[in-house]
């Protein structure tokens, strides 16, 4: 196997393993979605990822933990109100609303779009996008000792993780989600450098929710 899915795979388990370990501290969290949505933003990131093609954006669901269903059951914590749930659907309009707050630099969190649940008032319709919490967004740069960059829009963008949470409340989702930010740290610095990838003049910087 390439050493670039290698070391990509590797950064998955460790993204996946800290949410699992936050779900694991909320009892009644059996069923639910993890949304890991990586997208990239140089030619290096898409041979990282091992996509098929330039650009090409890598989605991926688990369940939150080992066993579990991606659809919560109706009755959730003996609310009869509570319908059956199509979790990892859920955590997909999560990322939609959290692009649209980066987009519209509102924040870096689903909560930060002014939107009702994918109910757009002023068409009608719904547009495939919650504002509930539990998504939250990362940029990784390649930053020059040289000349240190905190601007996302800069060439040495490598690129950007969305993680999603669905299952549980919007402040427990979000608590799990936020749980990735440490794994992405510790990868960047740890794991990037001892794969070889990393030069003595580069490191890898995040810009993550505040």
């Amino acid at each position: 196997m390439e050493k670039d899915q290698l070391s990509f795979r590797r950064l998955v388990w460790k993204l996946r393993d800290a949410i699992w370990a936050e779900v694991a501290k909320i009892p009644d969290f059996e069923n639910g979605a993890i949304r890991l949505l990586f997208v990239p933003k140089s030619n290096k990131a898409s041979g990282f990822f091992g996509a098929l093609g330039t650009g090409c954006e890598i989605d991926l669901v688990h369940p939150v933990k080992e066993g579990g269903s991606h659809t919560r059951p109706a009755g959730f914590r003996g609310d009869k109100d509570s319908p059956e749930t199509d979790c990892s659907s859920y955590a997909a309009c999560k990322i939609a609303c959290c692009a649209y707050a980066l987009k519209h630099n509102l924040g870096r969190r689903s909560s930060d779009a002014p939107n009702t649940h994918g109910y757009n008032p002023e068409t009608g319709r719904f547009d495939g996008r919650s504002n509930a919490p539990g998504c939250v967004v990362y940029d990784i740069f390649f930053v020059n000792r040289f000349s240190p960059v905190d601007n996302p829009n800069k060439p040495n963008h490598y690129f950007r993780l969305y993680v999603s949470v669905s299952g549980v409340t919007g402040a427990e989702d979000e608590q799990c989600a936020l749980a990735a930010g440490a794994a992405l740290n510790d990868w960047c610095d740890n794991d990037y450098d001892s794969d070889g990838y990393g030069h003595f003049e580069k490191y890898l910087s995040i810009v993550g929710p505040d």
